[in-house]
């Protein structure tokens, strides 16, 4: 490739040795291809005047399994995306366009504003309320390195640095979870099932 900066070949699988109809199968040039064929063929016969099945059939022979779960499989679509995108801008704009490569996903642990393209390295952690009953604690799992979980029910928060919590009033609980490299991550669910039994309860003293 004359050392172009991200032009490298393509390597697909063998064509095969075994003659179809329309003759012997090619070595793959674009995998990324997709159409459907049967429509293709109709439109494509009937514009040549061939025989109904003859264009289909030859297109096949570089793309026997066509489809567009293969094209997107092989991150085709994304790669040509990302190789055409800023060459195209370069040559229209007629500037430099800097390539800097790292984690463009927000909430998680590496995101990077600066960068353009999205290297793959994203680091995220979810964070997931369990199911919730009158008995229960509200609770969160989380991917989260060494977590530090914040509460904030009904728009005031409380000093509860863990991952649970007894509500007890209705209404909307979030919780912050910061990762280890600081971070953080908000989530909320609304409580709607705590009875008077529990309001009652809290503000008895044994």
């Amino acid at each position: 490739n004359n050392n172009l900066d991200g032009l490298f070949a393509i390597l697909t699988t063998d064509s095969s040795s075994d003659t179809s109809i329309c003759g012997v199968q090619i070595q793959q040039a674009a995998p990324w291809n997709c159409w459907d064929n049967k429509y293709y063929t109709q439109l494509a016969d009937g514009y040549y005047h061939t025989p109904s099945g003859t264009l289909g059939c030859l297109a096949l022979l570089g793309n026997p399994d066509i489809s567009a779960e293969k094209g997107m499989a092989m991150a085709m679509a994304n790669m040509i995306s990302d190789f055409f995108t800023p060459t195209v801008y370069g040559s229209l704009i007629g500037l430099p366009v800097p390539f800097t490569y790292a984690c463009t996903e927000e909430n998680t642990c590496n995101f990077n504003s600066d960068v353009n393209i999205n290297d793959g390295s994203c680091i995220g952690f979810d964070v997931v309320f369990s199911s919730l009953t009158i008995e229960d604690r509200l609770t969160v799992t989380t991917a989260a390195i060494m977590p530090i979980f914040s509460w904030t029910p009904k728009d005031e928060t409380i000093e509860v640095s863990s991952a649970e919590l007894l509500p007890i009033q209705n209404g909307k609980n979030a919780v912050t979870v910061t990762n280890l490299e600081g971070t953080t991550i908000t989530a909320s669910q609304n409580v709607a099932d705590v009875s008077l039994i529990e309001l009652i309860s809290e503000q008895v003293i044994f």
